[in-house]
């Protein structure tokens, strides 16, 4: 078989060519494709089998992998470490002069999948418990934001939502032994969204300590959760903020609408501000003025913009 191999006739497949380096021996072994197919068809059956699965499993994995990756909860929790949201500033006027007063601060997300609406991701933070890693993000991107928003003259107020459950901790308390939100240049809000129940006892406590060390208390979205004239007269309140639904629902004369003279009434007794929110139209600012409210937001006034454009526009 060698020298047939040494000689270029043999036409089979060699498996193996060795000559000895002790004897003048050398050795050749053929093997037929359809021989080698015949003793190994079990083995190859099997080999292709677990390829084939393994290909499988790896395939649907992938699939996992990516779906998650590509879920707004997956995208959200990244965009906290990544700092994909930002803030857009939307104007606090009052009604009659249409004179800013202050600004809202609120948190857009953006990423390389595209935007996020905060009905996406405010609902994702709270569920995972990162409502204070979130929170102190937005400070800071606030900070950078600062020097676009000063201005001469009275301090612009500066409003930022804070979850219920980090003012229930106390933990929220970080921005005065931290000096977080000190600027000369600004009066800070707080801002409590009213369907997040607070705490009587410790959050009465922790608004008090705020309260006392400059900052503002107001009630966002006020009618539409859990407040009674009762908690509004233990909150260290300022700022009553109706919910836009209330001036939304003013032109078809709607029950809730009508409330709003007795919130009026209300923040009168107890001597706290009112803004009217989601103000579109010249008609809803002249029938509030009417009722005897003093500010208002709402896109007839400014829509929520990056801060070199509130600058330029308002200050």
């Amino acid at each position: 078989m060698f020298k047939e191999v040494e000689l270029g006739r043999h036409a089979n497949d060699i498996n193996a060519l060795k000559c000895s380096d002790s004897i003048s021996y050398c050795f050749a072994i053929s093997s037929t494709k359809k021989l080698f197919y015949k003793t190994s068809s079990t083995m190859i059956f099997i080999w292709f089998i677990c390829s084939f699965l393994i290909f499988i499993i790896s395939f649907i994995l992938l699939l996992v992998f990516f779906e998650r990756y590509r879920s707004i909860e997956s995208r959200v929790i990244r965009g906290i470490r990544k700092n994909c949201f930002y803030c857009l500033y939307q104007p606090i006027v009052a009604l009659e002069s249409r004179k800013v007063v202050g600004c809202e601060v609120l948190a857009r997300f953006r990423d390389d999948k595209g935007e996020l609406s905060p009905a996406d991701f405010i609902p994702i933070i709270i569920k995972r418990g990162r409502t204070w890693n979130f929170t102190k993000k937005i400070i800071n991107q606030f900070s950078l934001d600062a020097p676009h928003l000063k201005r001469s003259g009275d301090n612009l107020k500066v409003s930022f939502n804070f979850f219920a459950q980090d003012i229930d901790s106390g933990i929220i308390l970080e921005i005065l032994e931290k000096n977080w939100l000190k600027n000369e240049h600004f009066t800070f809000v707080i801002e409590v969204t009213e369907d997040e129940k607070l705490s009587n006892l410790s959050s009465v406590e922790v608004l008090n300590k705020l309260r006392s060390n400059g900052y503002l208390i107001a009630i966002d979205d006020f009618g539409t959760g859990y407040s009674n004239l009762r908690e509004l007269k233990e909150f260290p309140c300022h700022i009553l903020k109706i919910d836009k639904t209330f001036v939304s629902e003013m032109e078809d004369g709607a029950i809730r609408s009508s409330l709003i003279p007795h919130i009026v009434g209300i923040s009168k007794m107890i001597d706290v501000a009112i803004v009217a929110e989601g103000i579109e139209y010249g008609e809803q600012q002249a029938a509030l003025i009417k009722l005897g409210i003093d500010y208002g937001q709402g896109y007839l006034f400014g829509k929520p913009m990056k801060p070199e454009y509130f600058r330029k526009i308002f200050l």
